[in-house]
């Protein structure tokens, strides 16, 4: 046997279709773009209907910037036994549920013993109530987290924030 007496086994090739343009051609029986080449449609396409997720409107807005707080009522305080009341404290106490870092207590309701009640912010009918039950409403300082606009390190040592935008200080003493 010589090499251009091999062939195939019979049934182990099959003829490729014929892909046309036209009706009457074999493979592709569509008309227009589906019989062309990489005919594929994207996600969600309605055949050139402007497709659902374009006419159903926008709704709402997550504000990334929004302060989240944790809120407790002067009443849920009448409760808490004790004279010194931190966020750690009243969360021990099963008075709140910390599911954000701050908290704020609000003036519904009243206390009838003396308090000191620690928290980051303080509604002022709440801090009248805590004061006329003999207690303090002491404020923990917030400490800023990541702000959108950083100070130039290189700079701060010869420049000045003056209305949000950076100044060299000669230029400032000129005007």
């Amino acid at each position: 046997m010589k090499l251009h007496q091999l062939s195939f086994t019979k049934g182990a090739r099959k003829k490729p279709t014929r892909r046309g343009i036209g009706d009457s051609s074999a493979g592709r029986g569509e008309k227009g773009y589906s019989k062309r080449e990489g005919n594929a449609q994207k996600f969600g396409f309605e055949g050139g209907q402007t497709p659902l997720y374009r006419r159903i409107p926008k709704v709402g807005f997550n504000n990334p910037l929004k302060e989240m707080f944790d809120i407790v009522n002067v009443k849920s305080l009448a409760n808490f036994k004790g004279h010194e009341a931190t966020p750690k404290s009243l969360q021990d106490a099963k008075i709140y549920k910390a599911k954000y870092k701050k908290l704020k207590v609000l003036g519904m309701g009243e206390i009838s013993h003396a308090v000191n009640v620690h928290a980051h912010w303080f509604s002022k009918s709440a801090k009248v109530a805590i004061e006329k039950a003999g207690g303090k409403a002491i404020v923990i300082p917030v400490v800023a987290g990541k702000t959108h606009k950083k100070a130039p390190t290189k700079r701060a040592a010869n420049h000045e924030q003056v209305h949000g935008r950076w100044v060299r200080k000669s230029e400032k003493s000129s005007k």
